[in-house]
């Protein structure tokens, strides 16, 4: 399938897609602010379709000079503790995995993140409950993936951390 590269440009609230002639703009607040241009490949049968909108989940209280280095901190932590939870849930190892499950659960509000909270007690309840496996598992991934979407998320580290410590 060939295709041809598009020029996107991201701003705070909308994005900007040029493909050869055809110019389109997607805002959000009606302004477009400049950000860095990166190259995106844009199939041929998409060409007329705007790029999905990805939306990192960003803490509530992103905009507190205050809390701006705690929640770099914490968000800088959560590849670690993802690493851990599909490692313990791999090796079936509920009552750790409950634990760190349980942490996220108490935190996540704490630092803005009241969804990390929300699942995690789901997850937190489940294991206390002695649920299916499969139900555990099906929230554990929900967990995560909310986690991965979360601003400032590396996972490079969560690599890093799972090929230092891969029985943790």
């Amino acid at each position: 399938m060939s295709s041809s590269v598009g020029r996107v440009k991201s701003a705070a609230m909308g994005w900007e897609v040029r493909k050869g002639a055809q110019h389109m703009t997607i805002s959000l607040n009606g302004k477009f602010s400049g950000g860095p241009l990166m190259d995106m490949q844009m199939p041929d049968n998409t060409s007329h379709a705007a790029p999905a909108l990805v939306q990192r989940h960003r803490s509530d209280f992103a905009d507190d000079p205050d809390m701006s280095d705690l929640i770099v901190a914490y968000v800088g932590r959560l590849p670690i503790e993802v690493a851990r939870m599909k490692s313990l849930l791999q090796e079936k190892q509920i009552e750790p995995l409950r634990r760190v499950v349980h942490q996220l659960k108490g935190s996540g509000g704490g630092y803005g993140f009241a969804r990390v909270t929300e699942l995690a007690a789901a997850a937190d309840c489940s294991i206390k409950e002695g649920a299916a496996l499969d139900r555990i598992q099906g929230q554990i991934h929900s967990l995560i993936h909310y986690i991965r979407d979360i601003h400032g998320y590396n996972s490079s580290t969560e690599a890093l951390h799972a090929a230092k410590h891969p029985n943790h």
